[in-house]
């Protein structure tokens, strides 16, 4: 059993997950701070 692939694995299922939970809110800051500029 490789425990560095399981670390490996388990990296970049949260690098997943952290991705798709900031990429909406990135979206939704841009879009206030587009709003509040104009």
């Amino acid at each position: 059993m490789d425990g560095g692939w399981t670390g490996m694995k388990v990296a970049q299922l949260a690098v997943s997950m952290i991705f798709w939970i900031a990429l909406p809110v990135t979206f939704r800051a841009l879009r206030v701070l587009r709003k509040e500029v104009h």
